[in-house]
């Protein structure tokens, strides 16, 4: 997954926590969660197995089929796009290419709603 920059502008009493923030087992579940949806439409679908059967957690999103890797890279997968139009290898990628700046602004409203929720 590419590296994203998120830039906020946030009072100068929430600078305390943002190192708790970005690494809040709940807020990266989140974070995560918006990854997962951002990415579904990118993610081949022909029984719908692979696009949803996640395991989301504060580490990442893993598609749970043993087939998973092979669709991602596109190892001699031709991808069905009855369902799916956009479905492609490095789903992610694509999506960044796509909605990016979309995806950033959910995360950084993570971000910043968890800080008012921290700071109360």
């Amino acid at each position: 997954m590419p590296t994203i920059t998120v830039n906020l502008q946030i009072d100068d009493a929430f600078i305390g926590n943002i190192e708790k923030v970005l690494t809040d087992e709940d807020t990266l579940i989140e974070v995560n969660q918006a990854l997962a949806k951002w990415c579904d439409p990118y993610v081949p679908y022909r029984t719908g197995a692979l696009s949803k059967n996640l395991i989301i957690d504060s580490t990442g999103v893993t598609y749970n089929q043993p087939y998973a890797e092979k669709n991602y890279y596109g190892v001699d997968i031709p991808h069905n796009l009855t369902y799916h139009p956009l479905a492609t290898a490095k789903w992610d990628e694509a999506m960044m290419r796509d909605h990016g700046d979309e995806f950033v602004n959910e995360v950084s409203d993570i971000i910043a709603r968890r800080l008012r929720e921290l700071n109360g």
